[in-house]
């Protein structure tokens, strides 16, 4: 899967989880922009980790701060289907 590809699922699931506007999200966005509620934050990331089939430990989880890292991330730790 292409950066495209991930970004616009990645995407998707922000504004699922987080009832969010699309159009106020880009690679630069933080994650504390988004929400100020860790527990959304933490909810987020479950979702990230279920539909990408991947697991983000804790610390990893705590570091990704922008977007764009969770792209990054996901595209270097994906699982072939």
């Amino acid at each position: 899967m292409n950066s495209d590809m991930i970004r616009d699922r990645l995407m998707a699931v922000l504004v699922e989880t987080l009832a969010i506007d699309a159009g106020e999200i880009s690679d630069a966005t933080l994650l504390s922009d988004i929400s100020d509620d860790s527990l959304e934050i933490t909810e987020a990331v479950m979702e990230i980790e279920a539909a990408f089939k991947v697991e983000i430990p804790d610390d990893v989880a705590e570091k990704l701060g922008t977007v764009g890292e969770i792209i990054a991330y996901l595209a270097a730790h994906e699982k072939e289907p």
